[in-house]
């Protein structure tokens, strides 16, 4: 989870992604995995619900984090 967003938060910016197994993390980008789909790449769910399927670094990098 992003402890940047929250509910007056920009629609665009990332509220939850997927990261290695592990509970409760919270954090930005770094902790974001691409290896848990086949063809590579993870999800990301923006705060107005949008999910997105991320699959570069520079995708990544173009998503509103703070």
């Amino acid at each position: 989870m992003n402890p940047s967003c929250g509910p007056e938060s920009l629609g665009d910016m990332v509220l939850l992604f997927e990261t290695e197994a592990d509970r409760n993390q919270h954090g930005g980008a770094e902790l974001f995995t691409f290896g848990n789909h086949d063809p590579k790449g993870g999800c990301v769910l923006l705060n107005d619900g949008t999910v997105k399927f991320t699959r570069t670094e520079a995708e990544l990098a173009a998503l509103c984090w703070e």
